[in-house]
């Protein structure tokens, strides 16, 4: 009986020593919840849609509407450097970027280049944008990227 018990408190302070280090941050390490960090990294392009209502840009260009669902190699890759790479649809483009709140995204060379965020985890990303020109039509564009 006494060894009995011996070997079970010697075992219950063994198993309390294994699963307490300060040390153990689970396989993956801390989740960061800054934006600047969160961003950075290549995201596929789920799904990236466009409703248009007698709209046009400033330049007399007039937006195509419909739903665009990524394919394998379509993404947007956002580097250290505040460049951003976006491919999608075949093409590819390099803009500067700046983060000036967790809720905003600027791509300053985009005609609509001030992007509410949605939702940005360290696996989700979803932006939109929208759009009253001055006729009063509308502009309204909607993206899910993915890690």
């Amino acid at each position: 009986m006494k060894t009995t018990f011996i070997v079970l408190f010697f075992s219950g302070l063994l198993l309390i020593n294994l699963s307490c280090k300060k040390d153990n941050t689970g396989n993956n390490g801390p989740v960061s919840t800054d934006p600047a960090v969160l961003i950075l990294g290549k995201w596929q392009v789920i799904k990236d849609s466009i409703v248009v209502h007698n709209f046009a840009f400033s330049d007399g260009t007039i937006p195509i509407p419909g739903v665009y669902f990524g394919t394998a190699n379509d993404h947007w890759l956002f580097q250290t450097n505040s460049t951003v790479y976006i491919y999608e649809g075949g093409a590819l483009g390099t803009f500067a970027y700046q983060l000036p709140s967790s809720s905003r995204l600027l791509i300053p060379s985009f005609a609509w280049g001030d992007i509410s965020i949605l939702k940005l985890t360290s696996t989700n990303f979803i932006w939109e944008k929208s759009i009253t020109s001055s006729n009063g039509g509308t502009y309204y564009r909607r993206a899910y990227l993915k890690k």
